[in-house]
């Protein structure tokens, strides 16, 4: 009976991903995504945790994500307008507000003193060259609910060595470093990540191997961290010789 079990839980959950998550019975729902040149201050979103979904397709090479994340009420200050950052080679196919599409905004031409807090220029010049910021507008009926939850669905291709994301014959490494994940500067709760992958590869996370549970052709990993932005979660899947 436990083996049918988790049978069903993991197929349960390839299928939510290849669906839309949380959005049932929908296609991939991105309502709109915008890009503007930013003359006002960006605030960092604020998590209490996220979780975060993976599956490797190593037929084309690529990684299906889902983020779900919910937003830290505590540490929200007067804006309604909040941000995080996002691998530039990611692309995006679901973005929900406590699950309706909702428009997402690209950040463009921003500088140092754009951020609440302002940065060094080499981070910034950084952040330009890897990665893209997305700008999110709570609205007032978001604000007066219990919990605000985000969901994030995107691809990532494969990409050049010693970027977020790398592919070769023997697996791939996830940097977090270069912001393969949804990510901002803000300190605090928790970030859970959830693998699922052929059993033919072994995922390791800062040089330890994971413990995972196998169930037909797959493992399934789970792993708990901080979320802490200079500590950032990096993986690496590798396959078993």
């Amino acid at each position: 009976m436990k083996v049918f079990l988790k049978i069903a839980i993991v197929f349960s959950l390839l299928l939510s991903l290849a669906c839309s998550a949380q959005v049932s019975g929908r296609e991939d729902a991105l309502q709109k995504v915008q890009e503007k040149n930013y003359e006002k201050t960006i605030y960092w979103m604020p998590m209490a945790n996220q979780r975060i979904q993976l599956v490797y397709d190593e037929d084309v090479n690529n990684l299906m994500v889902v983020s779900y994340i919910t937003i830290d009420k505590s540490k929200l200050n007067d804006t309604k307008e909040l941000s995080f950052i996002l691998d530039e080679d990611t692309k995006m196919k679901t973005f929900t507000i406590n699950d309706e599409a909702r428009p997402v905004e690209r950040i463009l031409q921003y500088d140092e003193s754009n951020f609440e807090e302002r940065l060094e220029y080499a981070f910034v010049e950084k952040i330009r060259f890897f990665a893209n910021i997305w700008k999110v507008t709570l609205t007032e009926e978001d604000l007066a609910q219990d919990e605000i939850k985000l969901m994030i669905k995107y691809v990532i291709s494969d990409q050049a060595e010693d970027q977020a994301y790398c592919q070769d014959k023997d697996g791939f490494t996830l940097n977090g470093e270069l912001w393969w994940y949804p990510s901002t500067r803000i300190n605090g709760g928790t970030i859970e990540i959830e693998i699922i992958i052929k059993d033919d590869y072994q995922v390791t996370y800062s040089g330890k191997q994971l413990p995972s549970r196998h169930v037909r052709s797959y493992k399934f990993y789970e792993h708990l961290v901080q979320n802490l932005f200079d500590t950032p979660l990096s993986l690496e899947a590798k396959k078993i010789k």
